[in-house]
């Protein structure tokens, strides 16, 4: 069963009234916020938000004079980010910096609502990735202290997380900071994180960087092609190109994969 999302919170607001209101409607209306403090001042906000590191800090934009947005930069954490204010001229400013929402004062109930929602959503993706990454860290020290061989790998998904066996991934395609795993019989996942992670990872259980762009299983390995250049034909029909620098480590391994089967 899937854990209760618990948002935490921080209220930033230099007029004491508008933090009570904030604090009391998201007591009413959003039960998967909680409130764990509040700050009246630039100063204090960036204290509390480093020590707390909270989920989610409702900022105001004027504060005191001082602008909220110098707030972020100096935050050592990453919590989302809703703005709360009565001026709409910073909304193009709020999404510069990748805010999750931007509030207008008076604030509505419906468009509170909604907020918290996209934070329920996106708090559960984030907490899921971690998860990942500290089950995917737990593989590889059992496996560098030789406990137990990797036969498995973990990746994220849109409910949590989803183990596949590693003789089930064909290839991993990577672009810029994403990886895109195709697996036999399931539709392509993509994951954030880079193609030379998973290089690291799996280079020594049956996988090797054939491209800058393509990782293979070299158990679904069909044929090499020399045509016009060199190409991998992999079991389900998919070609996969092979830089020059990778040519002759790929025909290498080639021959010594031939040489095994007619011995």
């Amino acid at each position: 069963m899937p854990q209760a999302i618990s948002i935490t919170a921080i209220l930033v607001d230099d007029e004491q009234p508008a933090l009570d209101n904030l604090g009391k409607m998201l007591e009413l209306y959003c039960p998967k916020i909680n409130v764990i403090d509040t700050a009246d001042s630039n100063e204090k906000a960036i204290k509390l938000i480093n020590l707390l590191q909270p989920d989610v800090v409702f900022l105001d934009v004027n504060i005191h004079g001082k602008n909220g947005f110098d707030i972020v930069p100096q935050l050592s954490c990453k919590p989302f980010i809703v703005f709360v204010t009565a001026f709409e001229k910073y909304l193009l400013q709020a999404l510069r910096i990748s805010a999750v929402d931007y509030l207008l004062k008076p604030i509505d109930i419906s468009e509170l609502i909604q907020t918290e929602e996209k934070l329920v959503q996106l708090t559960s993706i984030k907490k899921s990735i971690k998860e990942v990454y500290h089950q995917s860290l737990n593989q590889l020290t059992a496996l560098a202290l030789g406990k137990t061989p990797l036969t498995k790998i973990t990746l994220p998904n849109a409910s949590g997380y989803e183990s596949f066996e590693l003789n089930q991934v064909m290839y991993v395609q990577g672009s810029d900071n994403y990886s895109i795993f195709h697996i036999t019989g399931k539709s392509e996942k993509v994951v954030a994180r880079t193609l030379k992670e998973y290089e690291d990872m799996l280079t020594d259980k049956g996988f090797m960087r054939v491209h800058k762009s393509y990782l293979i299983n070299l158990a679904h390995v069909q044929a090499i092609s020399k045509k016009d250049s060199l190409e991998i034909a992999l079991l389900d029909g998919t070609n996969i190109p092979v830089s020059r620098r990778k040519a002759a480590d790929v025909l290498d391994w080639f021959r010594t994969y031939a040489q095994g089967k007619n011995n």
